[in-house]
């Protein structure tokens, strides 16, 4: 079940998701180092990481749904892919959400009181991790966009005793 949204033979979605899960995981990152350390210079960094994240997910979310309309096959594999996408959707207004205000707020809060800013980025970091969790479960349970070769649907040939190249390394010595 190659992807269709690919370069070459690489799908393209897992290329992109790199950047803004990094972006989103970060503005986590920094709302708790600005917690930590009250540096003013944290909060503030998490406004670009926002728009990169944001960006990104944009991004992402194009060859995402080319694969969901055009590769996935079995039902199970498709509740899961719109369930990713519909999260995935949710976390891109959450952290929309979280970076308009914080570009509007333009001053840090004060580290002493918790910030929706931080609800936001926490419950954005939980939420990414269960659609990420999604995403590989697609991947590695349904091969989803993944180029199966004959051999790989049987990835232990010699261990049922066939001659050949899968047994190999397995003589007794």
């Amino acid at each position: 079940m190659k992807s269709t949204a690919r370069v070459a033979t690489l799908p393209i979605h897992p290329m992109l998701i790199l950047v803004p899960a990094g972006a989103f995981f970060s503005v986590l990152a920094f709302d708790i180092i600005y917690l930590l350390t009250d540096d003013a210079l944290w909060w503030q960094a998490t406004i670009p990481a926002i728009a990169v994240g944001v960006v990104g997910g944009i991004l992402a979310a194009i060859p995402g749904l080319i694969d969901l309309v055009t590769v996935v096959p079995r039902q199970q594999a498709t509740g899961i892919g719109l369930l990713h996408g519909v999260l995935n959707l949710a976390i891109l207004g959450l952290f929309s959400w979280n970076g308009w205000m914080r570009w509007t707020i333009g001053l840090p809060p004060s580290p002493d009181a918790p910030h929706l800013g931080l609800w936001l980025s926490v419950v954005g970091g939980a939420a990414l991790a269960v659609s990420s969790w999604l995403g590989w479960t697609m991947v590695y349970r349904y091969h989803v966009g993944v180029h199966e070769h004959p051999e790989a649907l049987d990835p232990e040939p010699g261990l049922r005793g066939e001659e050949g190249e899968g047994t190999r390394g397995l003589a007794a010595d």
